[in-house]
């Protein structure tokens, strides 16, 4: 589950 680890720092990182 490599791709969630991505999406969730991706989201983390994305503060709209």
């Amino acid at each position: 589950m490599h791709g969630f680890k991505i999406f969730h720092n991706f989201a983390t990182h994305s503060t709209v």
